[in-house]
């Protein structure tokens, strides 16, 4: 997912839309739709050095909602699309951390 968002994220012609359906999550089939339910499971067998599973929401939530803005920042000029995009950008690292945290927990 990394490598692909970083290269939408580097293009002046992608749209939040796009971004979120590389991220998964946009609409009932995409990939976090259910993600909760997923980490429940995970999060029920309680292992060690997991981030806490409300912050891994949140932040899911937070990069759909930072991806979501950039569609409307277009409309403020380049400077705010930049900056939307910035953010976004940043939400994407804190997901992939804790996606990574979290593979590594279920590989043990």
């Amino acid at each position: 997912m990394s490598k692909v968002c970083r290269e939408i994220f580097l293009g002046v012609d992608c749209d939040g839309d796009y971004i979120r359906r590389v991220a998964g999550t946009v609409g009932t089939v995409s990939p976090l739709f259910k993600i909760k339910d997923a980490l429940m499971e995970v999060y029920s067998e309680d292992p060690p050095d997991l981030p806490d599973l409300e912050d891994v929401l949140q932040h899911v939530s937070q990069l759909d909602y930072q991806a979501y803005c950039t569609i409307f920042a277009i409309n403020g000029g380049p400077e705010s699309f930049r900056k939307y995009m910035k953010e976004a950008s940043n939400a994407l690292d804190v997901c992939i951390k804790d996606f990574n945290t979290l593979a590594k927990a279920v590989q043990r």
